[in-house]
């Protein structure tokens, strides 16, 4: 916590704060007084540590002798720098009040990486196994072993010694647990169902389908559209075709977990060539990579007739610089091949993903992998596919490996936001109108926005992982709608 800071600002660039290492910060109150005798301009950015990355936030003039007051709090994250010049040298002074700075949470997702080694870079969250303990990353490090004398890094799990043998019904020792008080063995939770209740395994976002923030979509020939938040619909074919989701027939008994929705693909006329790929980027490429059993599930059916399926997973590393070409992995087995069978909605899809420990990374950080249903449509009317799964292991003998979670939106909402409410502008400078809304989570990058200007005139607009800032002009200047695409 730290109360004030002050600074004059100048012509060249002050750091009026920089957020330090592992912490987040809140400026909630700038004071600035011009001292000259005359109007100064007054410019305020903020360098992105994560993006590398500046960006003006406030552009102001200070009429002479003036005091103002910036009360539109600023929240940075680790390694951020508040910065400040103005258009006369030694001109005026800033004072921040209120900062104060928390460690940077761990909480969220955590993102398993397997054994520690000497190359990765970690970054916070990430899961990391080494001499027996599981431990989470909480500073950013690489070549750092982790240790309970390293501030790197947290422990979240460590071995213990090791207990006494259970004891069968007839008295004979059980050579292994866990056993209870009495010394009979007793089933893990992580054993039930083949593991599913062991801990979060699913690697989809949104496999029941219950987020549809972006409504149904007309997908034409030869394009694509992200829809049902966060699946990537690619239509290969000669023709049209519709997404949108719809409710699961009541009282189906064929799909586990009772399913309320599913994804439908109409096509009014049908395709005579190409084909339709439901996928999802579904995390950064070092998701399951090197691991020899992965499964993927999902429920279809279509038209009764024999149209091809096909299951594929693709390992991109990105653009920029110069990454390595992407990977497509066909699944090594198909339980059925074929979107309709008149018995069985199931299939059941394994992979052996390969390892990425050859690869080149590209510099913009954008790398994913990626899950794709790859369908041949040759007839017109429904396609649906629902209660998707994509885990690690051989999930072939469970009932249902799929783990929905209870609130799957804030995870949807890191990638793409929609508000279609109104948006009020307040006071800025003179006629200007500055319309704020903070998303109601942090996105995973700067996300490209859309909008509809109800009333006023468009001047700029600028964008954070947390909020969007448009300056309109004119009194009475409204948003009528706001979308924020951080899509990969």
């Amino acid at each position: 916590m730290k109360f004030f800071n002050t600074a004059e600002i100048g012509t060249s660039d002050v750091v009026l704060y920089e957020v330090p290492a592992t912490l987040e910060a809140s400026i909630p109150i700038l004071f600035f007084h011009n001292k000259t005798g005359s109007a100064v301009d007054l410019t305020l950015k903020v360098y992105d540590h994560s993006n590398v990355s500046t960006g003006t936030i406030w552009p102001e003039q200070i009429a002479a002798d003036e005091k103002f007051v910036f009360s539109k709090a600023l929240l940075l994250n680790e390694g951020d720098k508040l910065i400040a010049s103005a258009s006369v040298d030694a001109s005026i002074d800033a004072t921040l009040c209120g900062i104060s700075s928390m460690a940077v949470p761990i909480s969220g997702p955590l993102n398993p990486l397997g054994d520690w080694n000497s190359v990765t870079d970690y970054v916070v969250r990430d899961l990391a196994f080494d001499d027996d303990t599981s431990w989470i990353c909480v500073t950013p490090n690489t070549n750092s072993e982790p240790s309970l004398v390293n501030a790197d890094w947290m422990v979240l799990a460590k071995k213990g010694a090791a207990g006494v043998a259970g004891f069968e019904a007839d008295g004979s020792i059980k050579a292994t647990g866990p056993f209870d008080m009495d010394g009979h063995g007793i089933e893990l939770i992580s054993s039930l169902n083949g593991g599913q209740l062991g801990g979060e395994r699913e690697a989809l976002m949104n496999g029941g389908h219950e987020v549809y923030q972006r409504g149904s979509v007309s997908i034409l020939a030869g394009n694509s559209a992200y829809t049902l938040d966060r699946y990537l619909v690619t239509n290969d074919t000669d023709q049209t075709v519709i997404v949108t989701r719809e409710d699961q027939d009541p009282g189906i008994v064929s799909i586990p977990g009772s399913p309320r929705f599913k994804m439908r693909l109409n096509f009014a006329v049908a395709a005579s060539s190409g084909v339709v790929r439901v996928a999802q980027r579904c995390g950064d490429v070092y998701g399951f990579s090197g691991l020899i059993s992965v499964s993927a599930r999902a429920y279809l059916t279509g038209p009764a007739v024999a149209e091809t399926l096909a299951c594929e997973v693709v390992q991109s590393f990105g653009t920029g610089g110069s990454p390595s070409a992407d990977v497509t992995t066909v699944a090594a087995s198909l339980d059925i091949a074929t979107v309709y069978d008149a018995s069985e909605m199931t299939r059941k899809a394994q992979f052996s993903i390969p390892s990425i420990s050859t690869k080149i990374l590209g510099t913009d950080n954008n790398d994913y992998i990626e899950l794709a249903w790859v369908l041949t449509p040759r007839n017109s009317g429904n396609y649906e596919i629902c209660r998707q799964s994509f885990v690690e292991g051989d999930a072939t003998a469970e009932t249902d490996p799929a783990s929905v979670r209870l609130n799957e939106l804030p995870l949807c909402q890191e990638y793409y936001y929609q508000h279609d409410g109104n948006i009020f502008g307040s006071t800025h400078s003179g006629s200007n109108q500055m319309c704020v809304f903070p998303y109601p989570v942090t996105m995973k990058n700067n996300p490209a926005l859309t909008y509809t200007v109800g009333a006023g005139s468009f001047v700029a607009n600028y964008s954070t992982k947390d909020e969007a800032i448009i300056y309109l002009l004119g009194a009475g200047s409204v948003i009528n709608m706001l979308k924020a695409s951080a899509d990969l």
